[in-house]
């Protein structure tokens, strides 16, 4: 086995553990932040969901990259854009959750490079997740059921991004709502990938004549 495909199969193996793991850490965003909220304790809180907020996205970055190996077997052009846009969407984690364990947010950075690491984070984020679910729901590399929860999941950053592009304020359930929904969607996607998911060795590559 070369270095390229054991790196192939531990990603493919720490994918859906990603998911499950982003999943929880949303759902534990939404708990500690509206417990924070209500015990108007938000002022000393609001870090934790920051890194909440980063580590949920991070590990989803790590669910995504799971899937590039079998998804490349069949569209491998399609593959790399999504996965570079993970590895984007990745570094723009990893800047929230190095701010939030400073005790700042992304909007205390300077303005421009605040707004780099909003707007390219959620665009990467919106792009990642739309790419993976349409790749996977026009060839099958996975269960088509995660390619549509994927899409979906994508498809609900247009509102943060709104909020970033367009200064559109949501609703203060929205916020909440999400957190939630993206939850659940994330712990299914990772337990469909772990009962029915297949591997890129399971994958039978349409010949070219």
């Amino acid at each position: 086995m070369t270095w390229a495909d054991g790196t192939m199969d531990e990603l493919e193996r720490r994918g859906p553990v990603g998911f499950v793991l982003a999943g929880m850490l949303s759902l534990a965003t939404v708990g500690y932040g509206g417990f924070g909220e209500m015990a108007g304790l938000w002022t000393v809180i609001w870090p934790l969901v920051v890194v909440g907020f980063g580590g949920m996205l991070l590990a989803g970055v790590v669910g995504l990259l799971g899937l590039y190996p079998a998804l490349g077997q069949l569209a491998s052009g399609l593959a790399a854009v999504a996965g570079a846009a993970a590895v984007i969407a990745g570094l723009a984690a990893t800047s929230w959750i190095v701010t939030g364990a400073l005790g700042m947010s992304p909007w205390e950075l300077p303005e421009s490079f605040a707004s780099l690491v909003l707007l390219g984070g959620l665009g990467a984020f919106l792009a990642s997740f739309l790419l993976f679910g349409v790749g996977i729901l026009r060839t099958g590399s996975h269960p088509r059921s995660v390619g549509a929860l994927l899409a979906f999941a994508g498809l609900s950053f247009v509102a943060p991004l709104a909020d970033e592009v367009l200064g559109w304020h949501p609703p203060e359930w929205l916020p909440v709502g999400m957190f939630g929904l993206w939850g659940v969607v994330l712990i299914g996607v990772g337990i469909l990938l772990r009962t029915t998911g297949r591997s890129r060795s399971e994958i039978r590559v349409p010949s070219r004549v």
